[in-house]
């Protein structure tokens, strides 16, 4: 009896210590990490906006599956999206230089404020379509580099 009395609470204790480990490692390898460069000024922040379908991509935030506001150093922003499922995605940055959540636009409807998307397509005289910007997310961590363009 005296051995069930310490064996249990150890195999409980062992069990509880590979839960966490597993946890830790689940949060960790599901996640896309991107790294946006070219920043004008690191004044402002970085909206990044990461799209599972074309709805909305890539001036509409609201329609975005998740999005982040990060902070701007050295002319450079990282960011990371955790726990994402196998699919198909692609991911739009608005430098808001004045902080106001969107992107301001001249008389002419031109962007005032610097933009970049995935896959770094070059820029024409209208916006990116989604399937020219969009990866495949499998598993794992998924590193992507954006560079910021302005008009």
């Amino acid at each position: 009896m005296k051995v069930l009395k310490y064996t249990i609470p150890a195999i409980l204790f062992l069990a509880f210590l590979f839960s966490i480990r597993a946890a830790g490692r689940g949060g960790e390898v599901q996640s896309l990490r991107i790294l946006v460069e070219g920043f004008r000024t690191s004044r402002g922040q970085a909206a990044v906006s990461l799209y599972r379908t074309p709805g909305g991509f890539p001036d509409d935030p609201k329609k975005a599956f998740q999005k982040q506001l990060i902070p701007i150093q050295g002319k450079r922003a990282n960011c990371r999206f955790k726990n994402l499922s196998p699919g198909i995605y692609a991911v739009s940055v608005l430098h808001d230089e004045n902080r106001n959540n969107r992107m301001d636009k001249t008389f002419w409807g031109f962007p005032k404020e610097g933009f970049g998307v995935s896959r770094n397509p070059k820029i024409r005289f209208s916006k990116p379509p989604f399937e020219e910007c969009s990866f495949r997310y499998t598993t794992g961590t998924l590193q992507l580099k954006i560079k910021m363009q302005y008009l």
